[in-house]
Parts: structure tokens; C-alpha cells; sequence
């Protein structure tokens, strides 16, 4: 049984809100530690595609996503850019979250 769009929202939302929080402390973090937070927060943003995927949600937060995952997983590979990286999956991951409240 497929779950209600509704909750699939929610869902993908409270992922988001992680991955935000994540990218957020591994800009405070050092060598492992940070590769470690970037990591969670790629599985948090790959939580929320496949719950939009998975019930045909919200194409375009999933291509929000989809660049967030992709620029936290450059981060995890190239740590002199690492921040950077960061704050533009964060920007991601809120165009996403807009998209989201603003459809709902």
C-alpha cells in the first residue's frame, strides 16, 4: 500500500530538514568527522528522493535534490572545497524544501 502524497511530503521534508542540519555541523567539523556527517546527510537527501520518486512527487524538488546529493558527494571526495560545497547542497536542499511548502 502506497502511502498518501501527503505523507510522503511530510516525510521528505523532516529528511530535509536532517540534511540540512548535517551539512551544517560538518562545516563546524574536522577530517573524519565531517566526511562522516556529509555521508548521513547524503543518505537523508537519498531518503527524500525516493520517497518523491517513489509516489511521482514534485519533479522539481527532486532535481533540487538530486544536485544537493550530488554537490554533498563532491564534498565528501574533495575536502579543500568542502565547505563550499556545503552551502551550495544546503541551497539546494532549500530551493527543494520551498518547492515542497509552496505546493502543498
Amino acid at each position: 500500500m502506497r502511502s498518501p502524497p501527503f505523507l510522503r511530503v511530510i516525510n521528505a521534508l523532516e529528511n530535509i530538514r536532517v540534511s540540512i542540519e548535517l551539512l551544517e555541523q560538518s562545516n563546524q567539523a574536522k577530517g573524519a568527522q565531517a566526511k562522516q556527517l556529509l555521508r548521513r546527510a547524503v543518505a537523508e537527501t537519498n531518503d527524500s528522493i525516493g520517497v518523491l520518486a517513489g509516489g511521482g512527487l514534485q519533479p522539481q524538488a527532486v532535481a533540487f535534490l538530486r544536485k544537493a546529493k550530488h554537490l554533498t558527494r563532491q564534498a565528501v571526495r574533495y575536502s579543500y572545497n568542502r565547505r563550499h560545497l556545503a552551502r551550495k547542497a544546503i541551497s539546494q536542499q532549500e530551493k527543494a524544501r520551498a518547492e515542497l511548502v509552496d505546493s502543498s
